[in-house]
C-alpha cells in the first residue's frame, strides 16, 4: 500500500513540475471559440456548365459558439478571381449568388467564411466549363402571319411562332418580341 501512495505523489509533482515549466507569466489558459463552418450544397462538385451561362452557387454555414451566424461573411473565389467579395451570411446562414463563367475551362470555386475574430473556414469545388463548340442555339421561326400580309389598321394581328432548343427546356427560355412601329409587344407561350 505504501508504494502505491508514494507513486501517486510523485506522479502528481512531476505533472507540476511540467506544467510549471511550460508555462511562462503572459500566458493563459483558455477556451477558443470554434471557428464557423461551411458547406457548399449548390451545385454539386464536378458540375459542368458552358460560358455565359448562370450558375447558382450556395453554402451553408454554421457557428457553433452561440454567436449570431448573421455576422459570419462569405467570400466566393473561383481560381484566383473574386467572384463575390465579403458579404454577410443571411440570418439563416445561407450564402448564394448566381455568376457566368467567360471562358471554357476547369475552375476551383472556393468559398471562405470568417467570423468577428477572423476565425475562418473553407470549402472548395471544381466547375468545368466547356467549350461552346457544340452548343446550338435556339431557334424560331414565325409561321403566321405571313411575309407580306396585308392588314387595315383596326385589325388585331396575331403572331404564331415554333421555338425549339436541342439543350433547355422550352419554359425556361425567355421569349421577347419587338416592333418598331409599336415597340416591345407582349408574348404569350402556349404549347402545341
Amino acid at each position: 500500500m505504501h508504494s502505491a501512495s508514494t507513486f501517486s505523489f510523485a506522479r502528481a509533482m512531476v505533472l507540476a513540475v511540467v506544467v510549471g515549466i511550460g508555462c511562462e507569466s503572459d500566458s493563459k489558459i483558455g477556451v477558443r471559440p470554434s471557428p464557423p463552418s461551411v458547406i457548399i450544397t449548390k451545385p454539386a462538385d464536378g458540375t459542368e456548365t458552358y460560358p455565359y451561362r448562370d450558375v447558382a452557387f450556395e453554402a451553408e454555414v454554421s457557428v457553433r459558439d452561440g454567436s449570431d451566424v448573421s455576422e459570419v461573411e462569405a467570400r466566393w473565389v473561383g481560381n484566383d478571381a473574386v467572384l463575390r467579395d465579403w458579404e454577410r451570411v443571411s440570418s439563416e446562414g445561407i450564402t448564394n449568388f448566381s455568376h457566368a463563367f467567360t471562358e471554357a475551362g476547369e475552375v476551383a470555386v472556393t468559398v471562405t467564411v470568417r467570423d468577428a475574430r477572423s476565425d475562418h473556414a473553407e470549402q472548395s469545388i471544381t466547375v468545368y466549363v466547356n467549350d461552346t463548340g457544340d452548343l446550338n442555339p435556339p431557334s424560331i421561326t414565325i409561321t403566321e402571319p405571313g411575309d407580306g400580309d396585308a392588314f387595315a389598321p383596326e385589325d388585331v394581328i396575331t403572331f404564331r411562332a415554333t421555338v425549339a432548343d436541342e439543350e433547355d427546356p422550352l419554359d425556361t427560355l425567355e421569349i421577347s418580341m419587338e416592333s418598331d412601329r409599336d415597340g416591345v409587344i407582349p408574348v404569350t407561350m402556349t404549347p402545341d
